[in-house]
């Protein structure tokens, strides 16, 4: 019967990353203390040359160290525990610097494939990490935006912090934006105010005419929708036909709202005194 590692050891070793071998090797050096690769090996349960192969791995990952002594067989013993974490630290860190390169290539990929195949690109994101994709795909793209703002997005407070830090970031790449917002009479000025520094401007219409649920934003050649439900799902579709459709909706809207704009800001005005 082997003396290493139990099997659920053995799982819970492989869940920081290392692979079965790794694990039952690192697990029984854990149990046994430092000893021979053969003994090691049997603790295992696997055979020498993979205990030898594991062994080597795990000592490039500084979990084991070797002891060479003259005239004597090298022995290997297990670094402390704690090193486990910081292998899954770097392992965590690697695979966030993945994850931000692949969203980086992601655009220009589904852009290349869209203008070959013809297909509409789509992808679906879920929760504040899907706006904050959506976001990183907008300062990418570094171009101009149209906004159709959901007063709903006042019910995810994260997504409020987001989007504070999304303006500071767009005015620091001159990414101008459009937008309609339907907004309360009692809006205040000094709101509309910022709108010179934030390289915006707007169409201000009452809320109890456009209380959408859902915001819209129309950039490059793709339009974004995110639904400010309690699933929080953003849906980016790039297809420059279907862009332009919005486009034109939105533009149709903006000189519609004009006449009730002015009349929007004369009441802020008036509710400021």
């Amino acid at each position: 019967m082997k003396s290493g590692a139990r099997a659920d050891q053995v799982d819970i070793l492989m869940q920081t990353g290392l692979n079965s071998h790794q694990a039952a090797i690192y697990g029984a050096l854990i149990k046994i203390g430092q000893k021979p690769a053969g003994v090691i090996a049997r603790s295992a349960g696997i055979s020498r040359p993979l205990a030898y192969k594991a062994l080597g791995e795990l000592e490039a990952m500084t979990l084991v160290k070797k002891h060479d002594a003259p005239g004597k067989v090298a022995e290997f013993s297990a670094a402390h525990p704690i090193k486990l974490q910081d292998l899954a630290s770097e392992r965590f860190e690697t695979a966030r610097r993945a994850k931000e390169s692949t969203e980086s290539a992601l655009s220009a990929l589904i852009s290349d494939f869209t203008k070959i195949s013809g297909q509409p690109g789509v992808r679906i994101l879920q929760g504040p990490q899907g706006v904050k994709d959506l976001y990183a795909d907008i300062l990418r793209e570094r171009q101009p935006i149209m906004l159709i703002r959901s007063p709903d997005d006042k019910s995810h407070p994260e997504v409020a912090a987001l989007i504070e830090d999304q303006i500071k970031k767009q005015v620091g790449l001159g990414i101008h934006v459009q937008a309609i917002t339907p907004l309360a009479a009692d809006t205040p000025k000094k709101q509309v105010e910022k709108d010179s520094s934030r390289l915006m401007t707007r169409r201000i219409i009452p809320l109890d005419k456009f209380s959408i649920p859902a915001q819209v934003i129309i950039y490059a050649n793709k339009v974004s929708i995110t639904a400010f439900d309690t699933s929080l799902m953003t849906t980016i579709i790039e297809n420059s036909t279907i862009a332009q459709t919005f486009r034109v909706i939105f533009k149709y809207l903006w000189n519609a709202a004009s006449l009730e704009h002015e009349v929007m800001k004369q009441l802020i005005t008036r509710n400021e005194k």
